[in-house]
C-alpha cells in the first residue's frame, strides 16, 4: 500500500508540474488572444460609440435649440403684453395727475371764496356789533323819553 501511495504521490506531483507549465503557456496564449480581440473590439466599438454619442448630442442640440427658440418667442409675447400694460398704466397715471391738478385748481378757487366769505362775515360781525351799541343807545333814549 505504501508503494501505491508513493506512486499516487509521484503521479500527483508529475501531473501538477505538467499542469503548471500548461497553465503558464495557456495563460500567456489566452492573454495575448484576448488582448488582441479586445483591442479590435475597442476600436470597432469605440467608433460606433463615437457615432452614436455624436448623433445623440446633435439631436439634443437640435432639441435644445428648438426649445430656446420657443422660449424666446414666448418671452417676446410676454414682453409685448407687459409693454401694453405699462403703456396703459402710464396713460392712467397721466390722467390721474391731470385730475389731481384740476382738483388743486378747484381747491385754490374754493380757498379764495372762503377767504372772501370770511372777510364778509367779519364785516357783518363788525356791523352787527356797531348796530347793537346803537340799539342799546336807542333803548336808553327810549326809556328816558318814556320816563319823562
Amino acid at each position: 500500500m505504501k508503494k501505491d501511495n508513493a506512486m499516487v504521490g509521484e503521479l500527483k506531483e508529475y501531473i501538477g508540474n505538467e499542469f503548471k507549465g500548461f497553465r503558464k503557456d495557456f495563460t500567456c496564449e489566452i492573454k495575448e488572444y484576448v488582448g488582441k480581440e479586445l483591442k479590435g473590439f475597442r476600436q470597432d466599438f469605440g467608433e460606433e460609440i463615437k457615432e452614436y454619442v455624436g448623433s445623440e448630442i446633435k439631436s439634443v442640440k437640435e432639441y435644445v435649440g428648438k426649445e430656446i427658440e420657443e422660449v424666446k418667442r414666448h418671452t417676446g409675447v410676454l414682453v409685448e403684453g407687459l409693454r401694453s400694460d405699462v403703456r396703459i398704466v402710464a396713460e392712467q397715471h397721466g390722467d390721474i395727475i391731470r385730475k389731481l391738478e384740476e382738483h388743486d385748481a378747484k381747491f385754490d378757487q374754493i380757498d379764495i371764496r372762503f377767504d372772501r366769505i370770511d372777510l364778509e362775515l367779519k364785516g357783518m360781525k363788525t356791523a352787527l356789533f356797531d348796530n347793537s351799541h346803537r340799539l342799546t343807545d336807542h333803548g336808553a333814549r327810549i326809556r328816558k323819553l318814556e320816563m319823562s
